[in-house]
């Protein structure tokens, strides 16, 4: 999926999504509060009603990366444990 646009309210956004096949979906993202290391590098977690995680650079919510929940588990678990610390 990507994203084609978005209307922010609070910490709920409201995106259209879609196959990039015509076909349009609302998505009510509830974001958490942001992640941040050394206070410049924020992250946002995220998740609907049908599931699906997202996660997003704060302030950048509408251009988000989403797959499973459970996906997004575990990439962040594997980051915690080191996995992705050769690209620091």
């Amino acid at each position: 999926m990507f994203c084609h646009g978005y209307v922010r309210s609070g910490d709920f956004v409201l995106g259209l999504t879609g196959t990039g096949m015509g076909e349009h979906v609302v998505a009510d993202i509830t974001w958490e509060e942001p992640f941040c290391a050394e206070a410049s590098n924020c992250f946002r977690i995220g998740t609907d009603a049908d599931g699906k995680g997202y996660i997003a650079v704060a302030g950048q919510e509408e251009r988000h990366l989403t797959d499973t929940r459970e996906a997004l588990q575990t990439l962040i678990r594997d980051i915690k444990a080191g996995k992705a610390d050769h690209l620091l």
